[in-house]
């Protein structure tokens, strides 16, 4: 057994972490964002913090898909400048139409005649400068983040920090995973609700062709003024026609007709055609996650397990080895 096991520290184990290495590093490089526009999904389409108040605020979801997307356990949460997360809504259920919206409010600062969907889980819950706002799906992945002003972490760059009385809005609802990019300061805000009519994606319009209006001009035929002249016909007289006697006709003997003996037709013979057998089709390795050790008589299976960390995806190798049956 010692024999066995020093065998497979020495030829197999190197094998075995040179393909981890080969997996991890597949995972962490072909990693990518998890939603952007290419992938329509909910979005934070539009933050004020303060208004009347400091605590007259809102956030207000978009949904990007042309068909209405339901939220079951979803969370919206914001971290401060430091790191520190908590709860805005801790259970957020609801559905949005498609290219609709869903606001979400403070449960008594919030001031404008437009109903929230749902207000904030407390009224002790706020939304402050250089936060940031983070919406979950009932796995606990990220689907959207925003950051604004100085904040902890964000997509890419910041959003800039609204003022009181103003916000920060989405461009056309777009979503480049870069939020300097994606949001603009809104001066007059306009919280929207799930009743609020859809707001679907601009369609440019085809160009129109523009017909000419210098029409080509056609030549145009002036009549000539002196008359043609006039063609007198040439009067040709015919000849009288002169009478040809018919000569006499000579009959010519009729030929003898010799027949002709019949051609000996040869039958050939049919050669039989030579077949030539069907090569034989070599079947394809079909390629398995399990690795058999006939010599130790053991049995191993590679299986994966996804792990995310912020807004990237890895899948990490596990090599679980049985003794053969």
């Amino acid at each position: 057994f010692n024999i066995l096991i020093s065998t497979f520290m020495k030829t197999l184990l190197p094998k075995v972490f040179a393909l981890f290495i080969l997996v991890f590093l597949t995972s962490k490089y072909l990693a990518r964002p998890i939603f952007s526009d290419l992938n329509p999904h909910i979005v934070i389409n539009e933050i004020q913090t303060a208004g009347n108040s400091a605590n007259d605020e809102f956030v207000e979801l978009y949904n990007q898909s042309a068909n209405p997307l339901t939220m079951t356990n979803w969370k919206l949460t914001h971290k401060i400048s430091n790191g520190a997360q908590s709860n805005l809504v801790s259970t957020l259920n609801g559905t949005i139409p498609a290219y609709g919206y869903f606001l979400i409010a403070h449960p008594i600062g919030y001031s404008s005649n437009t109903i929230k969907n749902i207000g904030y889980s407390s009224s002790s819950y706020s939304v402050t400068s250089d936060n940031t706002v983070i919406l979950y799906d009932q796995s606990n992945l990220v689907i959207d983040k925003v950051g604004m002003g100085t904040p902890f972490e964000s997509e890419a760059s910041p959003a800039p920090q609204p003022p009181a009385n103003s916000s920060i809005e989405r461009i056309s609802h777009r979503d480049t995973n870069n939020n300097a990019l994606d949001f603009i300061i809104n001066n007059s805000p306009n919280p929207q609700n799930s009743l609020s009519p859809v707001d679907p994606p601009s369609v440019s319009p085809s160009p129109t062709i523009q017909p000419s209006l210098d029409p080509t001009p056609s030549p145009s035929l002036e009549p000539s003024t002196e008359p043609s002249p006039s063609v007198s016909p040439t009067i040709i007289p015919s000849a009288s026609p002169s009478i040809v006697p018919s000569p006499t006709p000579i009959i010519s003997p009729s030929p003898t007709i010799v027949p002709s003996s019949s051609p000996l037709i040869e039958s050939s013979a049919t050669p039989n055609p030579t077949v030539n057998p069907s090569p034989s089709i070599s079947p394809t390795p079909i390629p398995s996650d399990r690795i058999l050790f006939n010599k130790f008589n053991i049995i191993c299976k590679l299986q994966y397990s996804a792990k995310q960390i912020a807004r990237f995806i890895f899948y990490i190798p596990k090599l679980t080895c049985t003794s053969g049956q």
